[in-house]
């Protein structure tokens, strides 16, 4: 065993935003982190060592996020990193991780390039990209919704990628794109950015998440654009803690829901749902799951390894990378790309319809585990 853990402690630290648009998930992955830790401690830890969960607030903010990452890495003796929410402040503390040993974990980013060219051997993502929901989504959106699509994003890293990876695939199924307009992350008043949707495609995509797409869903009803277009999004990304103002008829590709019971009805989530209940107010939303998974597959493989702490790094990566998951013991089926640390599950596209939501694909995994990478350890 390391000697990194002889003080009996494997110390994770998170770094999320506690304010601005994002804020909506942090509380949320906080307590589903705090779940999984205090589930192994009570059964003796990982390989004897007791799991310490320190949060920190990214703020949202680049700089902040690398001053709270090497704080965690150097004073505090974080084995484990865990966060952020944007990909941008993801990428700024992804060099922190690597110049100091230390695996970082992401369950909330989507934008490609943090798996692609500016990949880390140390960091590891357990979601997919804009490109690994596009590649399914797009061509049944051509057929069976429509062949024309306008896209509405957040205008950084994540929603960047979205407008680029959805424009390209939907253009591959024969489909036109035939407007986008970029919303400055934040924006609470949206009603200029959404007076410019040209509204004559027959599809409209919104590549945003928390507190933004909240704004969208609320001010674009008053518009009446979701009268005249159908709207298809990233799910977990855009609906996120909003379940109850989708919009009837929204269609949406996602890895887990926790409404949608009839899918996902296994002990497994079940038991983290009641959990999860039991520390917090309501339903989980879909980005609790993502983490609660991820910490829980990450710490399974760290038991098998006899892993100790920051020393045994090197020992969990290789045993993480081309690591399978099993649906019957986790939340979705899964793998984790060798090339680039590229976790991707089996996803779902849905459609709401009369309160609830009805699957109508499930999007395979197998076309999604060859895709190019420019990632290069």
């Amino acid at each position: 065993m390391s000697s990194s853990a002889s003080d009996g402690t494997i110390t994770v630290g998170t770094i999320h935003p506690q304010t601005g648009p994002y804020a909506v998930f942090t509380e949320s992955i906080e307590a589903s982190v705090q779940i999984v830790a205090d589930r192994i401690n009570q059964n003796g830890g990982v390989n004897g060592n007791t799991i310490e969960v320190l949060n920190r607030d990214s703020q949202l903010d680049p700089s902040t996020a690398v001053e709270e990452a090497r704080d965690l890495v150097q004073a505090e003796n974080a084995d484990i990193l865990l966060g952020a929410t944007s990909s941008a402040v993801t990428r700024a503390i992804t060099d922190v991780a690597k110049r100091n040993g230390v695996i970082q974990l992401n369950a909330t980013s989507a934008s490609p390039s943090l798996t692609g060219e500016d990949c880390s051997r140390y960091f590891f993502r357990f979601r997919p990209t804009t490109e690994h929901q596009a590649i399914p989504f797009c061509p049944w959106l051509y057929e069976n919704v429509g062949q024309t699509m306008s896209i509405y994003y957040s205008d950084y890293a994540w929603g960047q990628s979205g407008l680029e990876n959805f424009s390209a695939e939907f253009e591959n199924a024969g489909g036109e794109v035939i407007d986008s307009v970029a919303v400055p992350l934040g924006t609470s008043d949206q009603s200029s950015y959404i007076s410019n949707i040209d509204t004559s495609a027959d599809i409209l995509v919104p590549v945003m998440g928390g507190s933004d797409a909240a704004a969208f869903l609320e001010q674009g009803s008053s518009y009446g654009i979701f009268e005249e277009m159908e709207v298809a999004a990233p799910g977990s990304d855009f609906l996120g803690g909003h379940l109850d103002q989708a919009i009837e008829g929204m269609t949406i590709i996602t890895a887990f829901m926790p409404r949608a019971v009839e899918l996902w009805d296994t002990p497994y989530i079940q038991n983290f749902i009641e959990e999860y209940q039991n520390r917090m107010d309501g339903m989980p939303m879909m980005q609790s799951i993502r983490p609660f998974d991820m910490v829980n597959q990450v710490f399974a493989t760290a038991e098998s390894i006899d892993y100790g702490g920051r020393g045994d790094t090197d020992a969990l990566i290789d045993a993480l990378q081309g690591r399978e998951f099993s649906a019957d013991d986790y939340a979705r089926a899964a793998f984790i790309r060798s090339a680039n640390n590229q976790m991707t599950y089996e996803q779902a596209i849905m459609r709401a319809e009369n309160d609830s939501f009805t699957q109508m694909e499930t999007a395979a995994l197998d076309p999604l585990r060859d895709i190019p990478t420019q990632c290069e350890f």
